[in-house]
């Protein structure tokens, strides 16, 4: 992995987005917190969300008694698109999502979470496209 990722096949606080442009108590999210988030929270499509009715996914977190937690307790996941030689692509209908971690050993990729109005799934994608990423702060 040439220095890109450490022992854990994570990248390098230099070669993660969220730390180089958020400063060091901030990182991208792991493929296993992706899939943590996708599989033990509720995930509501809206076309309405805020003041400028963006699309994309509230995401409730559930509580230790299984039900999911009130409207005051989210996150949200715009369908943001992506970003293919300078073009924005898929603005409104699709969620890109960097994870900090390479795919299967391949430098060139990374796990993603893609999202749509009928799915949230894992999958891998160049490095070189320009996906969204949600950091998380680390103190």
């Amino acid at each position: 992995s040439a220095g890109y990722t450490d022992a854990t096949g994570n990248l390098r606080a230099a070669h993660d987005a969220a730390t180089v442009r958020c400063g060091v108590y901030w990182r991208m999210p792991t493929d296993a917190e992706w899939t943590e988030l996708r599989e033990n929270c509720e995930w509501e499509w809206t076309t309405a969300y805020g003041a400028n009715s963006v699309d994309g996914y509230i995401v409730y977190k559930k509580k230790a008694n299984g039900e999911y937690t009130t409207a005051d307790t989210h996150i949200f996941l715009p369908a943001a698109g992506y970003y293919n030689a300078a073009k924005r692509q898929a603005g409104g209908l699709y969620g890109h999502y960097w994870s900090s971690n390479i795919k299967d050993k391949d430098i060139e990729k990374a796990w993603r979470v893609l999202i749509n109005s009928s799915k949230v799934e894992r999958s891998g994608q160049y490095r070189y496209c320009g996906l969204s990423v949600r950091p998380i702060y680390v103190p």
